[in-house]
């Protein structure tokens, strides 16, 4: 009878302290989307949203190690009711309400937290992977209706045209381009190189190949924005922005010059090999392998060590081809192998070494090299603990897979 009570009163303080860890972090709400804003107005309470996926690693890594905390829960279990919202579910209703939601607030990252009342108005939200004191900061920010952005997007809806509201509008809508050229025009020189600003333009933002921001920018260049605090991701959007323009001319080789000799008059260092690299490319593209190959070996010898980044758009050109069937062995050039590797010799000491396999993984297997490939799976698997990056490099070495069918 003791051995029996003994087991019982185990069991129950497991049950408790098992209970008691799951109940540590966020409580959310079990049911539908419209009970769920019902709930929020039951309680006056405002509805706090995790939009995530099932393939999402920074979703899984933010549920596993900062919404299971006491303090995260402590905060947001007092003040919001609390939902989490699956963008793929198996089940068929959920995930059409999962997508009307999804569109109805703009959701193109994940993970989406959203702040919304009980009639279901956007309040504010955030994107991305947050830490708890970051996560717990923007609660705070959604309390304010002075900072968040359900204030600033009303403000902007109203005319107000300031680097806030337009920070707000185009965080939503990243792909208005014919707003954000009239936006953008108009602000102060010290706010068109505010950092934020930059980062949503080389990161997110979406703009037209006619849009008039990047020749603004490159031809004011000398006077406002080699002073800007991120002059880098100037040389990578006005880079970007040039090798788009020259796509969409590759049919054109009139078109293709004058775009090549506008860029040119902005005297960037980078203008000439964008342009070397465009026109390699579109060789691939066309299947004319050895003049691309021509091409890529005067690169090769033309350009410094910090330009060689272009090797890596090869790589994925020729990788798309093969896992679309259009790569034969006769163009897998081993070569490419010893340029990816004066590639990677580049890159600095602590560069990540999951983005360096990923590389070395692309020449090998462009090459047709099974053995290689195999190899440096075998050596960087067993390090790589995030789920989306093993997947990643499961998807790189998949044509290799499909050899031996």
């Amino acid at each position: 009878m003791m051995k029996w009570l003994g087991i019982i009163l185990f069991l129950t303080v497991w049950i408790q302290e098992g209970s008691a860890q799951s109940d540590a972090g966020i409580r959310f709400f079990q049911g539908t989307w419209q009970e769920a804003l019902e709930e929020a107005k039951h309680q006056n309470k405002w509805l706090f949203v995790d939009i995530w996926a099932s393939w999402c690693g920074p979703c899984k890594r933010m549920a596993a190690e900062i919404l299971v905390q006491k303090e995260v829960g402590d905060y947001f279990n007092e003040r919001f009711v609390c939902y989490k919202l699956m963008t793929d579910p198996s089940d068929k209703e959920e995930k059409k309400v999962a997508e009307e939601v999804s569109k109805r607030y703009h959701v193109n990252f994940l993970p989406t937290l959203l702040w919304v009342d009980a009639e279901g108005t956007l309040l504010h939200y955030t994107t991305g992977f947050q830490s708890k004191e970051a996560l717990i900061q923007q609660a705070k920010i959604a309390q304010d209706p002075e900072r968040r952005l359900g204030t600033l997007l009303q403000r902007w809806k109203n005319g107000e045209r300031s680097l806030e509201a337009g920070m707000a509008y185009f965080s939503a809508f990243p792909q208005d381009s014919k707003s954000f050229d009239e936006f953008y025009l108009h602000l102060s020189p010290q706010e068109q190189c505010d950092t934020n600003l930059q980062t949503m333009m080389l990161f997110s933002l979406t703009l037209a190949t006619d849009s008039r921001v990047p020749h603004y920018i490159a031809s004011h260049w000398k006077e406002q924005f080699a002073v800007a605090d991120r002059p880098d991701y100037w040389i990578s959007f006005l880079s970007g922005a040039l090798e788009r323009e020259l796509e969409i001319c590759w049919t054109n080789q009139q078109a293709f010059k004058q775009v090549g000799d506008r860029w040119k008059t902005y005297g960037f260092p980078f203008t000439e090999c964008v342009i070397d690299k465009s026109i390699c490319l579109q060789k691939l593209v066309n299947k004319e392998y050895d003049d691309a190959y021509r091409q890529l070996e005067t690169m090769m010898g033309k350009y410094r060590d910090d330009q060689l980044f272009f090797i890596v758009a090869v790589l994925y050109e020729l990788f798309n081809q093969l896992c679309e069937g259009e790569l034969t062995d006769s163009q897998k050039r081993p070569v490419l192998m010893e340029y990816a590797e004066r590639f990677l010799a580049t890159q600095p000491e602590d560069c990540d070494p999951v983005y360096q396999a990923q590389i070395r993984l692309l020449s090998y297997v462009v090459c047709g090299e099974k053995e290689k490939a195999e190899k440096c799976m075998d050596e960087i698997l067993p390090r790589v603990s995030d789920e989306d990056e093993r997947a990643y490099l499961d998807f790189l070495f998949s044509p290799l897979k499909q050899m031996d069918k």
